[in-house]
């Protein structure tokens, strides 16, 4: 793989995870339903925790899908970049939470 197609992953890869801040902070409370919908684990614990919400899940897979073709790359990698990225943070937030 050369260093400019890790540098686009890389990029789309921070778009992924940065897009659901930028969205709370853009849209405050409107569509910030937890992802899990209210339900809890065994512990009573939130599934995913308090801040994943539907509407950083979404969008934080569609925004990378929206930049790729601005970075030279296919649409397609740039939704599976956005995907991969915001099944990492949901994993590492069921493991956490």
């Amino acid at each position: 793989m050369h260093w400019t197609e890790i540098a686009q992953l890389l990029t789309l890869i921070t778009i992924a995870n940065g897009t659901p801040v930028i969205a709370q902070k853009l849209f405050g409370e409107i569509g910030s339903q937890p992802l899990d919908m209210g339900c809890k684990w065994r512990d009573k614990r939130p599934l995913f925790g308090h801040a994943k919400t539907l509407r950083g899940v979404i969008l934080g897979a569609l925004c990378p899908w929206a930049f790729a073709p601005l970075l030279g790359v296919r649409w397609t990698i740039g939704l599976a970049a956005g995907l991969a990225a915001m099944a990492g943070d949901l994993l590492s937030s069921f493991h956490k939470a």
